[in-house]
């Protein structure tokens, strides 16, 4: 059963994406692109989309390049899509993502970028083209920010006079 939505800036979600993606294992470019995609422009089902892609298993990337093409086999969304608009703007002509595994993040992770996408069966071909309409946010369920918190609970250090110290108003002022 769906909760209702809760109130959170698109601040707030972005840094808690960051913090899930980390949680998860992203590196940190990675999980800056999510949080920056998902949290400001993703919906009910790209928050859906990230969380299975963050529960997925990893593998290595298997990128090709022949002249201004580039391939990604086995693309996985949150890994790739934030590398697109840099390549083609870098002076790749296309660049094609083989079975992305998760096609709903596409408009929250090229939002604002002027690529055009184009699915072919199970792949999708990028190109610079018109930018596609600006993606309207809505908030996460209330399972969405539960899961995610998880992940993101996966950073925390565990309190200790060590890992406190320092911390908070010095010794020397009371």
């Amino acid at each position: 059963m769906a909760s209702e939505p809760l109130s959170f800036s698109r601040a707030e979600l972005t840094a808690l994406l960051f913090k899930a993606g980390r949680g998860a294992g992203l590196p940190l470019a990675h999980a800056e692109d999510l949080g920056r995609a998902v949290g400001r422009y993703g919906d009910e089902a790209a928050f859906d989309a990230a969380l299975r892609s963050l529960a997925a298993p990893w593998s290595a990337i298997d990128l090709q390049m022949d002249g201004t093409q580039i391939t990604i086999k086995n693309a996985r969304a949150i890994q790739a899509l934030g590398h697109v608009p840099e390549a083609l703007e870098a002076g790749a002509e296309q660049v094609t993502l083989c079975s992305l595994d998760e096609p709903a993040l596409i408009a929250c992770f090229l939002q604002g970028f002027d690529v055009a996408a184009q699915q072919d069966g199970a792949h999708w071909h990028f190109r610079k083209g018109q930018a596609a309409p600006l993606v309207t946010a809505k908030p996460p369920r209330a399972d969405q920010i539960e899961s995610l918190e998880a992940y993101a609970a996966r950073t925390y250090v565990p309190a200790s006079a060590t890992s406190r110290s320092g911390a908070g108003q010095g010794a020397d002022q009371d």
